[in-house]
């Protein structure tokens, strides 16, 4: 039978692989190990229960099948236990409504009790992330508003008009800030005569 579930894995029917450790050999623990590691055959040297990890797509659709094979597992009691057990170690990978959908009606509450205690709180501290985002994601906008405010009032406000920009009253003509830069390093790089100084006969005298 264990030919059979390596050859399953290796082919890709992990249902049928999961059917057989669950109700053929009742290997619950290698179900599990088997969607850990998705039907690789690898083992690990320690439990990787108690680990965090990001869990995959196909580990995701594995459990899901493994949760309806605990869910027909014969034994009333080991049924109850072992899909209890199941929920609560990997909560993270069922999704709530999916669970209550498929959990029978007549269960009670204790039974999956840890399992909703984890499942609300990663649903808690999602929000709570969420929330923080949202608060700093507003900061930094409202900090960029404000920036943009303070420069605009340096500038003052401006029209086009037929092509022109021109400034508002009270603004600063930013276009004619470039001329009048132009205009001032032209004035600096003119000699004495350039800028208007006039040589009188006298000082021809004096020269010759």
């Amino acid at each position: 039978m264990s030919e059979c579930i390596i050859l399953g894995g290796r082919q890709g029917r992990h249902d049928d692989a999961l059917h057989l450790l669950t109700h053929g050999l009742g290997d619950y623990d290698s179900a599990i190990r088997y969607c850990l590691f998705e039907g690789s055959g690898a083992s690990a040297s320690h439990s990787m229960f108690s680990q965090k990890f990001s869990p995959s797509e196909g580990q995701k659709q594995l459990f899901a099948g493994l949760l309806r094979e605990f869910l027909h597992i014969a034994d009333p009691s080991e049924r109850t236990e072992r899909t209890g057990d199941l929920l609560a170690r990997f909560a993270p990978l069922f999704d709530v409504r999916e669970v209550l959908d498929l959990v029978p009606d007549e269960w009670s509450v204790d039974a999956l009790s840890e399992y909703f205690a984890r499942a609300l709180r990663d649903l808690t501290s999602e929000s709570r992330n969420a929330k923080v985002q949202r608060a700093l994601s507003a900061g930094l906008n409202l900090k960029v508003c404000a920036d943009f405010i303070k420069e605009s009032e340096k500038i003052g406000g401006w029209i086009e008009d037929a092509g022109e920009v021109k400034p508002l009253k009270g603004g600063r003509d930013i276009t004619a800030e470039p001329e009048a830069q132009a205009e001032g390093a032209a004035k600096n790089n003119q000699s004495p005569n350039e800028a208007g100084t006039q040589i009188r006969p006298d000082d021809t005298l004096k020269i010759s």
